[in-house]
């Protein structure tokens, strides 16, 4: 009898692809003793994917185990608040905003930046995701003008796969007061 929570005596594992939505290429061989995982590549987001395991020693084959379903999500990013950002200074002096950024089920970095950089700025850039998660990171948008007037831009956080979330940028820059001295 083998122990249950020791998996290397196995030889190998086959994993197959199910009845409703099957693995392209399955079956597969997860190959050597304690070896029990096996990554899948190019599978589509928001799909079921079904399948079954087999475990084999030698000539001893298990049977299928129950179908098991895994529905990948597609890369998501949250922003936090997402209404428009409005700033005023005076020209040569700078105002900052903070806002909160996370991302679950990404493939690559969220990136952010800003459409007019003479007058905004974001820090910082990129959020590099761990197995596919950002957590919640502050984010520090910057208006920092040389001329007076008022100033638009817009602010823009993207990653492969999710939807791009935009954020306006207004500021408004007054030159800074004259004092004479007498």
């Amino acid at each position: 009898m083998y122990d249950l929570n020791d998996a290397s005596h196995l030889g190998s594992h086959t994993m197959n692809g199910g009845t409703s939505t099957p693995i392209s290429g399955s079956p597969f061989t997860i190959s050597g003793g304690s070896n029990t995982s096996y990554t899948l590549s190019g599978l589509a987001t928001n799909t079921i994917y079904y399948y079954t395991v087999k475990a084999t020693d030698g000539s001893n084959t298990s049977a299928s185990s129950n179908e098991i379903s895994v529905e990948l999500s597609s890369p998501s990013i949250t922003v936090t608040p997402v209404d428009p950002l409005s700033f005023a200074t005076n020209t040569g002096l700078t105002a900052s905003k903070t806002i909160t950024v996370s991302g679950l089920h990404l493939t690559s970095d969220i990136v952010l930046s800003v459409s007019d950089e003479n007058v905004f700025s974001v820090s910082p850039t990129p959020l590099t995701p761990t197995n596919g998660t950002v957590s919640e990171t502050e984010i520090t948008i910057t208006y920092h003008p040389t001329v007076s007037g008022t100033h638009t831009g817009t602010l823009t956080i993207s990653s492969t796969g999710a939807t791009t979330v935009e954020i306006a940028l207004s500021g408004t820059a007054t030159p800074l007061p004259v004092v004479d001295i007498v």
